[in-house]
């Protein structure tokens, strides 16, 4: 299977940020896709761990960008260096790959519900206030259900994104 890493080593983007790409959807595992061989026309982003390591790819179709597909199974955040250390601090978090790289990939993005949030998240306030009243409830509800009664502190307080 090519990771994003060695397409973009072929195809000259070693500092991309995201590339298109034609990828397959794996119908046994509708979570995930292949890049080789594929019929879908999606915008690929890289996923890091904490530590700036490349672990999986994102990869979504801009018209269908509430759907995202995981290339390895092994990202949960897009953004996930902003939580390090984020202790008291609020963090924005986005509902989806595309309104995060639209964000400028400034804030988080959970990219895999199927993994326990909480430890990743314990002492940091997300941010909601940049969203549709009805997305933040969404993305609230979300939380109180992965993390159960010991769900992050969401803040709606409406601020600028980026810092001056």
């Amino acid at each position: 299977m090519t990771t994003v890493a060695n397409y973009l080593k072929t195809v000259n983007f070693s500092l991309a940020v995201s590339v298109v790409a034609k990828i397959k959807p794996d119908s046994p595992k509708p979570e995930l896709f292949e890049l080789e061989g594929g019929t879908v026309l999606a915008r690929v982003l890289p996923v890091e761990d904490g530590e700036g390591r490349f672990v999986d790819s994102v990869a979504y179709a801009d018209d269908d960008p509430h759907t995202w597909y995981l290339q390895r199974d092994k990202g949960i955040f897009l953004g996930i260096r902003q939580l390090m250390g984020a202790s008291g601090i609020s963090v924005p978090i986005f509902p989806t790959p595309e309104s995060w790289f639209q964000g400028h990939g400034w804030g988080i993005c959970i990219i895999n519900w199927r993994v326990k949030l909480l430890p990743f998240l314990e002492g940091v306030t997300l941010d909601t206030g940049h969203l549709d009243p009805r997305v933040a409830d969404i993305m609230e509800k979300r939380l109180e259900s992965n993390c159960r009664r010991d769900f992050p502190i969401i803040s709606r307080m409406r601020e600028p994104l980026h810092a001056a």
